[in-house]
């Protein structure tokens, strides 16, 4: 976005170095608050002495000096200090913001002038058959017709029988009723590993003790924070140590690593070939 002229003045370095060559070092400094100061105003500076050389911070005794030096960047008119460069771009810097300006105002009327549209939610086409799960506490509903035909709804368990209650059932042509909801469950490869049916179980018996309503929604987020068995095998059996034949496979694990022994330190050959005949004659007798 275009600035303000007043905000933000070009320095064109190159430029600069090339037209200053000459000045001393305090001309320099002399220089650039003058052009500053022409450009802060907008406009031309006062053909007065005593206004150039505050503006420009020079002391008395440098200023006749100093003024001769920097008075050939200016054009001096009508009783005022021009500039012709920056005369040209301060009349591009209004231009430049005046167009931004125009482009502002008329994105802002078109804007406003777009008519809103008129956003309409119908909740009944998002309702699914899947409501029961987004229901902390479930509502009976009254029987709905569709095309003529009448649907029934089950009525829910409760949980004073002596089988367990089941969560809510769904209604419509494609519900299912709890068992074969937990089959499904158990089927599913995110608890098949999961006694889906004992953990139904202590799910009813936690909703009774705390006196909460069991759901399908409340049992799949009490599934996804059950632990999953760990599958450890089954430790050997330790050996009997009066059984001859454990004598037998003790005698040869023996003899084994009497031979790694002899083959790592380069042992007798001998002693190898000994040990080998005598598992050999241990084997047969298991």
């Amino acid at each position: 976005m275009a600035k303000k002229p007043d905000s933000w003045m070009p320095l064109y370095v190159g430029d600069y170095l090339k037209d200053t060559m000459s000045l001393r070092r305090e001309d320099h400094g002399s220089y650039l608050l003058l052009i500053m100061a022409y450009w802060s105003n907008g406009g031309p500076l006062p053909n007065d002495d005593s206004a150039l050389q505050q503006i420009s911070r020079c002391p008395d005794a440098e200023w006749v000096r100093t003024k001769g030096n920097l008075q050939k960047f200016f054009c001096i008119e009508n009783g005022v200090w021009r500039h012709k460069r920056i005369d040209q771009e301060l009349d591009d810097a209004r231009a430049e913001y005046a167009a931004q300006c125009e482009r502002t105002k008329a994105a802002t009327a078109a804007r406003q002038s777009r008519p809103r549209k008129n956003v309409t939610t119908d909740v009944t086409k998002n309702v699914t058959t899947d409501v029961t799960f987004t229901q902390s506490q479930p509502q009976p509903q009254p029987p709905e017709e569709t095309s003529g035909t009448s649907v029934n709804i089950k009525p829910e368990s409760t949980l004073g029988k002596s089988k367990a209650p089941p969560c809510p059932v769904e209604t419509g042509p494609t519900s299912q009723t709890d068992e074969e909801w937990l089959e499904g469950l158990q089927q599913d490869f995110a608890y098949r590993e999961i006694g889906v049916r004992l953990e139904h179980a202590k799910m009813i018996r936690w909703c009774e003790v705390n006196k909460k309503k069991p759901s399908r929604r409340r049992f799949i987020n009490w599934l996804n924070r059950a632990e999953k068995p760990m599958n450890v095998p089954a430790p050997e059996p330790e050996p009997d140590p009066n059984d001859p034949k454990t004598k037998i496979r003790q005698k040869i694990k023996k003899y084994q690593d009497d031979i790694q022994f002899n083959r790592d330190f380069n042992g007798s050959p001998e002693i190898i070939e000994k040990r080998k005949h005598q598992i050999a004659e241990l084997e047969a007798q298991l």
